[in-house]
């Protein structure tokens, strides 16, 4: 599980970056390529960590339905996920105010769904 949630983490990493700098490859098809690659390996490494074992809906739990435990299990995962979350946007956003430019839509989706599998990041990490 803990290659699934690396592999994962870099691959999401891969697409951020690569639609951030410059084309580092040369070629467009050859950009295209990878992009799809790591697009692929992100959501095959996505189902097999996180929707199989059951990660992502145990994060997702809608608070009523669960006990103490998993409340409080939830809860540091939580605050451990949107620290990490908060200081990534924060440097990203600094980032883009030093070099002047403006974020394209990839690296904003990469955040939005790095926000949504983080706590299942902890929580995998930890067990």
């Amino acid at each position: 599980m803990k290659t699934g949630i690396v592999l994962n983490l870099l691959s999401l990493g891969f697409l951020f970056v690569s639609m951030t700098t410059k084309n580092p490859v040369g070629s467009k098809l050859a950009l295209i390529i990878t992009l799809v690659f790591a697009l692929c390996v992100l959501l095959y490494t996505y189902y097999y960590s996180f929707v199989q074992t059951g990660l992502w809906k145990y994060t997702h739990k809608i608070v009523p339905k669960m006990d103490e435990r998993e409340y409080a299990d939830n809860n540091r995962a939580l605050r451990f996920s949107y620290s990490v979350f908060t200081v990534t946007v924060l440097a990203f956003l600094m980032y883009c105010v030093i070099r002047s430019i403006v974020p394209h839509i990839v690296p904003v989706v990469c955040f939005i769904y790095f926000a949504h599998i983080l706590p299942a990041v902890y929580l995998g990490w930890k067990r």
